[in-house]
């Protein structure tokens, strides 16, 4: 299991990081080197694009901070997934904002390092067959790269969405959220070639507090090995599973992190042992 499964974090460079104390390797100046070359993770989910535009130049200097085999997964600009609706109702086709960002991101492509797009969209974001359409939009848009979708309302699970996605080759964002009866229950469910499970944490204030409360968790020794389960599951399934930690306030999702990397090797150690008895 432990080749076809990548385990990072979402975004390297939060301020709150220097007080909380994650591993001193991670407050160099390029965090980002040290996250890869020092502690050994393998991909990172790229936060800052869902909020400003990639450009070429910054991803041709990430991909310096790497070595090879290093993998990127940007978040889709919000233009592209928040701000989508026009005054009528009617979903957006963005055609500007899809092409910046496909300019942004061709480095990561041309290197061979981008794994996929995550699209997050906002609870807000109910299905409907406008909402489909503008799933199969994106991911016509995204060309040949792939696109993962985080789908965070109730309303989406059902099955045929999933049938959606998989024609489609759109890739599920299992999320693990708090249990709230408005947030979608964790599915570990595949619908393309890649697995996407994106851990959120379970502060139970997720819709009371500021937006960084609610990534304020760190989970257990207990919750991380609970997941091995699920996650092998799959991985059984998609040729690739990437699984993101998000609960990154205080440094909690590096925290984690590294501790799920621990648990995912010692399992994987643990089964070679007993086939080779």
């Amino acid at each position: 299991m432990s080749q076809s499964v990548k385990i990072g974090i979402s975004g390297f460079a939060y301020e709150d990081w220097a007080a909380s104390g994650p591993p001193e390797t991670i407050q160099s100046a390029s965090r980002l080197n040290s996250y890869a070359n020092e502690l050994g993770f393998d991909v990172i989910e790229l936060s800052h694009t869902h909020k400003n535009m990639p450009k070429a130049e910054e991803m041709g200097k990430l991909l310096e901070c790497v070595p090879m085999g290093f993998g990127f997964v940007p978040k889709l600009h919000s233009s592209l997934t928040q701000r989508i609706r026009e005054s009528d109702g009617s979903f957006v086709r963005n055609e500007v904002a899809v092409s910046s960002f496909l300019r942004g991101i061709d480095p990561l492509v041309e290197h061979k390092s981008l794994i996929c797009v995550l699209a997050q969209f906002p609870i807000k974001f109910k299905r409907s067959q406008g909402a489909e359409n503008h799933l199969k939009w994106l991911c016509e848009a995204m060309g040949r790269n792939k696109l993962a979708v985080e789908l965070q309302g109730t309303s989406w699970m059902a099955q045929s969405v999933f049938d959606m996605l998989n024609e489609h080759d759109i890739s599920y964002c299992i999320s693990d959220t708090p249990d709230i009866p408005r947030l979608a229950p964790f599915n570990p469910v595949v619908t393309s070639s890649i697995a996407y499970i994106r851990l959120h944490g379970k502060n139970m204030k997720w819709f009371d507090g500021a937006a960084k409360e609610r990534h304020d968790y760190l989970y257990s020794d207990s919750e991380l090995r609970g997941l091995l389960d699920p996650l092998k599951q799959v991985s059984s399934k998609a040729e690739k599973t990437i699984m993101i930690f998000n609960n990154y306030y205080n440094g909690s999702s590096l925290k984690n992190a590294i501790q799920m990397k621990r648990i995912v090797g010692d399992s994987t150690t643990k089964n070679s042992n007993n086939t080779n008895e």
